[in-house]
């Protein structure tokens, strides 16, 4: 039922049987690992999540075989680095980059996400967090602002946050907002 259920022709279907099942045993890695196979990002992001997670042993594999990856939002791709960074942190740069102003608001979401799951700021993240804070688009400053207060409620992340302000010269309007997040 299983496989009949993750080759179905509706991704609903295969999205419901990786997200509700977890590959804990060998009967399950079969199905997870076809699903890295699969045409729906969103499943593609669910099956490595979980694979990794389950068999940290096989992480390699599974990295290698969606290494290419992108997905919407830069999805796939940024959920590949926060994995993959947990043993090999250069891959954090790339991360972070994804961060900045230069992409769209889904991908600095998602990425400003995995790097929170990380736990994990630089200067460079908090000043695009603070431009993604400044930005006139509310789908983007709303999430960014959810990320900063993370961070400003731990001692370290916080003064990460201080010096990373008193790094650059604010505008008038600008200086406020990113005060009143920070503190």
């Amino acid at each position: 039922m299983v496989s009949q259920a993750i080759t179905d022709k509706d991704a609903k279907v295969r999205l419901a049987v990786v997200q509700n099942n977890n590959p804990i045993n060998a009967a399950w890695d079969n199905v997870f690992e076809q699903a890295l196979r699969d045409s729906s990002y969103e499943i593609v992001e669910n099956a490595l999540e979980k694979l990794c997670l389950n068999h940290p042993e096989k992480d390699s594999v599974y990295l290698a075989a969606t290494k290419d990856l992108k997905g919407m939002g830069m999805s796939v791709r940024i959920k590949w680095l926060e994995i993959a960074s947990v043993r090999h942190p250069e891959h954090l740069k790339e991360l972070v980059s994804y961060t900045g102003h230069q992409f769209e608001f889904r991908t600095r979401i998602n990425s400003m996400n995995a790097i929170q799951r990380l736990n994990y700021l630089n200067n460079d993240v908090a000043l695009n967090l603070y431009s993604a804070l400044l930005s006139s688009n509310s789908r983007l400053a709303g999430p960014a602002g959810k990320v900063i207060d993370y961070f400003a409620k731990q001692n370290n992340n916080k003064l990460q946050l201080q010096q990373a302000y008193r790094s650059k010269k604010w505008a008038a309007w600008q200086a406020p907002v990113i005060e009143k997040a920070i503190n």
